[in-house]
């Protein structure tokens, strides 16, 4: 069981796993919190203040939970899909704990939240308008979305005409604050990208226009920048960081490019 946790664990890169550790472990139950911490120390990862602290958003100041106070979630949730509910529950300012479920004769692949009895309802409301249940199981609505930007290919000829169709994309300032973040994240790290990724980032020369137009309220994307934007959400689809409210922003950009595609 534990075995499998970590090779979850394994997956998180090291800013992620460190913040979960020092920000956010009074939300993890004492098992799971050995496993970080195991993760941790193979890594050979230091935090420099052991204190923890109350996770961002918490409704109260101070709160503190602990699991025989807290009623778990009516449905567990895969593993995997714990990156994306744990900040969902951190926006709605719902304190939880997290731990492992086990499944007979299964190895370890399900997790649970634990809340304070009055959030119950309110954290499975949350988190029912981004999954929905699977054979008892939470489980991401967004997992085709993942797929088809797994299988959008940013250099085909078929696209190159696109480029030069009349149309103006606009976003919410939230999309345009998280793919701006993302923007400059791949600015930085585009050469590990593309070595961990075996590919050459297409639209590399466009990202900082990019992230001009989308700093400005007034600037409109072009086709062009489409693809940029379509580009940066497909390197970090898989990514534990990849912020959970631009899956609705790359199902209507793929729509789109469907549409002018067709």
């Amino acid at each position: 069981m534990h075995d499998r946790l970590l090779e979850q664990l394994a997956r998180w890169n090291n800013d992620y796993l460190r913040e979960q550790y020092r920000n956010h472990r009074d939300q993890y139950t004492p098992a799971a919190l050995e496993l970080i911490s195991h993760e941790m120390t193979r890594r050979g990862i230091v935090v420099n203040n052991e204190t923890a602290t109350v996770a961002p958003g918490a409704p109260e100041a101070g709160v503190t939970l602990q699991p025989d106070e807290c009623v778990p979630l009516s449905h567990p949730l895969h593993i995997n899909d714990t990156t994306i509910a744990a900040p969902l529950l951190r926006e709605a300012h719902i304190p939880f704990l997290m731990t492992p479920v086990a499944v007979p004769g299964e190895a370890l692949t399900q997790v649970n939240f634990l809340v304070r009895p009055q959030d119950k309802q309110n954290a499975e409301e949350t988190l029912l308008r981004h999954f929905a249940l699977v054979n008892g199981t939470m489980r991401i609505q967004y997992e085709d979305v993942r797929q088809h930007l797994r299988g959008f290919d940013p250099s085909s000829s078929s696209l190159s005409g696109i480029h030069e169709m009349e149309l103006e994309i606009h976003l919410s300032p939230a999309e345009r604050e998280a793919i701006g973040v993302l923007g400059r994240r791949l600015l930085t790290e585009v050469d590990a990208v593309e070595a961990a990724q075996e590919r050459v980032v297409f639209y590399y020369d466009n990202i900082e226009a990019v992230i001009d137009k989308i700093n400005s309220a007034e600037a409109a994307l072009n086709p062009s920048d489409m693809m940029t934007v379509l580009e940066i959400l497909q390197i970090y689809a898989d990514d534990p960081l990849f912020p959970a409210l631009l899956w609705d922003s790359a199902k209507a950009l793929l729509n789109c490019l469907a549409e002018l595609s067709s």
